[in-house]
């Protein structure tokens, strides 16, 4: 029996799953990223509130159910 055993990526700088890599550098070059983020202060709002939880589901950022969306 052979085992194979993988190198840890000890890079942060690089994708840490290689089926996002595209889709993580087009991301960093892109020059528009301000104009992609919906809510840019959306983890400050969370950091202040009691029950960050139900921010983050409530602009559907979270979902606790996701296949009842596909309904």
């Amino acid at each position: 029996m052979s085992t194979e055993t993988r190198t840890p990526i000890a890079d942060v700088t690089r994708p840490q799953h290689p089926e996002l890599e595209s889709n993580i550098v087009e991301l960093l070059g892109a020059v528009d990223l301000p104009d992609r983020i919906a809510i840019p202060c959306l983890f400050q709002d969370i950091a202040e509130q009691d029950d960050g939880f139900s921010l983050l589901k409530g602009t559907n950022m979270v979902l606790d159910d996701p296949l009842e969306e596909l309904k």
